[in-house]
């Protein structure tokens, strides 16, 4: 007979004291929101769900918290119980039918760390401690329908088997609001894996080559038809036409040389006309694509007068690099009183990693933008776009702006425009925080005279 989820329950460890133990943290996505009728069937569907998944556990081998929008399990035997119950889980949420109403969907996360268990107010074992607080935090880095599980947990539980150690993935490190950083992995069941595609079909077998046809002359006068017969053999060269072809063999070579040395000698790459006045060679092909070279960068004195005057420039994409991640400024735009920069960033390495590019929302905001002229403005705005989806840096918060190895994300930096901007700026200072390995690493990276497109 199955259990039920709010039944007090006699856990096999005594009252007041540590362990280690795996809890597993969910959390019904959007539940706060929906009215309170939708509260109550979602909570009655996950309830249900619930309990099928733990059916098998012994009752005195878990202890389950009722957290409002979700709940909380701590699993005091086999490690393992944990992720079979999250999966099952998952599995049984997934498979709900899409259009059924209100949708229920959860984010999940496994934690393995020390706990206290207490009593509650009512009476009722609890759990508390530093295992549980983990594994909320790491169930907020899942994404709806997503089963992440810490570190701790991933080293046990893929050791007991090959098999368990494929479901795991590493998803990189991740920051939590205290600022503590957290290793996550993912889960994906072996059927929830994209399956690979399908190989090609062989191509049909092809006919034999038709014969090519014999080789014909082509004259190069248009007046004439352009085929004729046959070319024949050329006819066998006469006795001793070898040895009076010499003499003009040589002259032909003096003759070239001595070419040469009148277009080194005449200055400009020019050659002498039959007037005797030097004519400039005609350029190339290749010359009269190429463009004409750009002028250096103006000093100071230009930058600003340039400003002040709103002579345009042209943009140029620049790059600077930064813990393997790849900043690149692709577009400048200004309208009215406010400059709008995208920034391309891509991750260059083979781990997950994070930046933060703080805007107003916090105090320590640091990236900047400077007229030709001096003035500066901080950026007031910040967010990101990734597969569609706009994220702020206030929604990602501490966290950060998630880039997966190899992919690229483009954020969007607004500032209010600074006196004597113009159509250019001196500088765009970028401040990025990057999460790499277990800590944040501050960086100053700087884009030197950026024109605004037009």
């Amino acid at each position: 007979m199955a259990d039920d989820p709010g039944k007090a329950q006699e856990p096999k460890v005594r009252p007041n004291r540590t362990f280690i133990c795996s809890v597993v943290f969910i959390d019904i996505v959007a539940y706060s929101q929906k009215p309170v009728d939708d509260q109550m069937r979602l909570k009655e569907r996950f309830n249900g769900i619930l309990t099928q998944a733990i059916r098998d556990v012994p009752t005195q081998d878990r202890i389950i918290l009722d957290t409002g929008d979700g709940a909380s399990i701590g699993f005091l035997g086999d490690p393992e119980d944990a992720l079979i119950a999250a999966m099952g889980i998952q599995g049984a949420i997934r498979s709900l039918p899409r259009e059924e109403a209100p949708l229920l969907e959860a984010r999940i996360g496994i934690n393995l760390g020390p706990v206290k268990l207490i009593k509650d107010i009512n009476d009722n074992p609890n759990l508390v401690g530093d295992g549980i607080n983990v594994a909320q935090r790491i169930m907020s880095f899942a994404a709806p329908g997503e089963l992440l599980v810490s570190r701790s947990y991933f080293e046990v539980v893929s050791r007991l088997s090959e098999d368990y150690g494929r479901l795991f993935e590493y998803r990189g490190a991740r920051a939590d609001k205290h600022v503590r950083e957290h290793d996550i992995y993912q889960v994906t069941p072996p059927a929830a894996r994209t399956a690979p595609p399908p190989e090609p079909e062989p191509e049909p077998a092809r006919a034999a080559p038709l014969p090519e046809p014999p080789a014909i002359a082509i004259r190069e006068d248009r007046d004439t038809p352009a085929r004729e017969a046959p070319v024949s053999p050329p006819p066998a060269r006469p006795a001793g036409t070898r040895r009076n072809m010499i003499p003009i063999a040589i002259g032909g070579v003096l003759l070239a040389a001595l070419v040469v040395v009148i277009l080194f000698l005449v200055p400009g790459g020019k050659k002498p006309s039959p007037t005797g006045k030097a004519v400039q060679a005609p350029k190339t092909a290749k010359e009269q694509r190429a463009p004409a070279a750009s002028a250096p960068i103006a000093e100071k004195g230009d930058a600003e007068k340039a400003g002040e005057t709103g002579e345009s420039r042209e943009f140029r994409i620049q790059s600077l690099k930064a813990d393997e991640i790849v900043f690149t400024l692709s577009e400048a735009r200004a309208a009215g009183k406010q400059v709008t920069l995208v920034i391309r960033a891509r991750n260059q390495s083979r781990v997950d990693k994070s930046i933060a590019l703080y805007d107003a929302a916090y105090r320590w905001t640091k990236s900047s933008i400077t007229s030709p002229s001096g003035p500066s403005s901080f950026v007031t705005s910040v967010y990101s776009l990734s597969g569609g989806k706009k994220t702020t840096m206030a929604q990602a918060g501490t966290s950060g702006l998630p880039v997966a190895a190899g992919s690229t994300i483009s954020i969007y930096l607004v500032f209010p425009a600074p006196a004597g901007f113009g159509q250019h700026l001196k500088n765009v200072h970028l401040h990025p925080f990057i999460y790499q390995g277990r800590s944040w690493k501050e960086h100053s990276l700087n884009f030197r005279n950026v024109a605004f497109g037009s």
